[in-house]
């Protein structure tokens, strides 16, 4: 049965969560870094690596007091996204003790890897957006994405003389998964009030974790197929490749960012009419939940107005071009037939109009991913002077002249004067409603059609 998820925008401001919540008694808390913090590291003799990617799971986390009794935190289950910098995990709903060891999984058991990944709320770390691991229409999640570069040295003179090849292994399945048990210094949970520095520090060293990998020229790829070598040289390496450490982040600056069973999110001041009524967001089945902005919750009144703005060319700044110019909606808000797109006064652009569909599920926007939100990047445009090329303060005077717009405006954000910032948040709640969930692969991942051998082989290349 093909099973649409509606949410509305109560859901959307913050008050979705995929369990109570309650203050936890204690925490924990570690920083994880590479050892070799991105760098090149020599894992044989004759071959160096350099990680740009190390992105894992853990599961089954849990920590043994000095009496030795073994205790789970609230949160079981960690996303880790480690690189040029250390990243802070914490550990709550632990009883105030000290511990003397820590065990974790690398990896998910069989039941929680294939478990519905659209059941996740957005900062759930097995959320498919928030960790990028999920393998779709294979099913199940990737324990361990390991990507970078690698090089081969001359044997008598430890420098290379080839340029890098790349490499991209994806450790996964069951029953890959890898139990860890690490020593602790003693270690004292916390209220999280009183929490200074991290308890201590894991790194998770390259070499250890590469050596046994046969490297060959031309560069390698694996996707834990049945009896590959390299996913059997990785899962041999992964026990010896966590050290701990008592000590906290050694750096003075702060982590990098927070991995837990649900990240905070920054709430911004809510801007919405005293009658809106909530916009139902539909999630395509198979579809993660996203993280829809919850200071900006999608209203029918605040979409309406985002959409009568997309269409208008006052937007412009000689009145003769909309957003939908170049994001037309019977081509899927391309601008179809064109490589690059004409701006308000017929100049060409420098750069083709991407599609705006399923942007809910985003976090950077335009082609150079700049813009941190869709709120941030609807104003570039209409100021790029290539594009609308429109004084932002004339479009707001034009809008602020119309009766109908201040009428609009005031219904959907409770305003009497039309600023930049609700200009940006109506354009922003229409964008973020346009979702297509109905392609072929689509109908594919929900059991309903068959991909190709062909196709298969594409999308796992893609």
């Amino acid at each position: 049965m093909n099973i649409q998820t509606q949410l509305s925008f109560l859901a959307m401001a913050g008050f979705l969560n995929s369990s109570a919540s309650f203050s936890p008694a204690a925490e924990l808390q570690a920083t994880i870094r590479l050892s070799d913090e991105a760098t090149w590291v020599q894992v044989q003799e004759n071959v160096e690596v350099q990680i740009t990617r190390s992105d894992l799971l853990i599961s089954e986390t849990r920590f043994q007091t000095v009496e030795g009794s073994w205790v789970s935190p609230e949160n079981a289950v960690s996303y880790i996204s480690v690189g040029s910098e250390s990243v802070l995990v914490e550990w709550n709903g632990l009883p105030e003790e000290v511990f003397q060891k820590i065990a974790f999984t690398v990896g998910l058991q069989k039941e929680l890897n294939q478990s519905d990944p659209a059941s996740y709320s957005p900062n759930h770390p097995l959320n498919p957006n928030l960790n990028g691991l999920h393998w779709g229409w294979v099913g199940g999640y990737v324990f361990w994405a390991i990507e970078g570069r690698y090089r081969q040295l001359d044997s008598n003179t430890d420098i290379s003389s080839e340029d890098p090849d790349a490499f991209s292994f994806h450790f996964a399945n069951n029953p890959n998964e890898v139990k860890v048990v690490l020593e602790l210094d003693p270690v004292q949970s916390q209220q999280s009030q009183s929490m200074g520095v991290p308890q201590f520090s894991i790194e998770i060293d390259t070499a250890e974790l590469l050596k046994s990998v046969t490297w060959n020229t031309g560069g390698m790829a694996s996707h834990s197929r049945e009896g590959d070598p390299v996913i059997a040289a990785i899962r041999s390496g992964i026990p010896h490749s966590f050290k701990v450490s008592s000590k906290g982040s050694s750096d003075k600056s702060e982590p990098e960012h927070l991995t837990s069973s649900e990240k905070p999110s920054n709430f911004a001041q809510v801007r919405i009419g005293k009658n809106v009524t909530p916009f139902a967001f539909t999630i395509p089945t198979g579809f993660p939940i996203p993280d829809l902005p919850k200071d900006n919750p999608l209203t029918n009144e605040g979409v309406s107005l985002g959409k009568k703005l997309f269409f208008d060319k006052r937007l412009s700044g000689k009145n003769t071009i909309s957003c939908s110019s170049c994001h037309q909606p019977d081509a899927s808000f391309v601008d179809k037939e064109k490589a690059f797109s004409s701006g308000d006064s017929g100049q060409i652009g420098n750069r083709n109009s991407m599609a705006l569909m399923n942007l809910a599920w985003k976090s950077n926007f335009f082609w150079d991913g700049r813009a941190s939100s869709m709120r941030e990047q609807v104003l570039g445009p209409i100021q790029n002077p290539i594009e609308m090329n429109a004084d932002l303060n004339a479009v707001l005077c034009r809008l602020n002249d119309s009766k109908d717009y201040q009428s609009d405006f005031k219904v959907a954000f409770g305003s009497d004067e039309i600023t930049s910032d609700l200009l940006a948040r109506a354009l922003e709640q229409f964008v973020l409603t346009l979702v297509s969930g109905n392609s072929r692969l689509d109908q594919a991942l929900q059991g309903n059609t068959q991909l190709t051998e062909l196709e298969k082989r594409g999308f796992e290349l893609f």
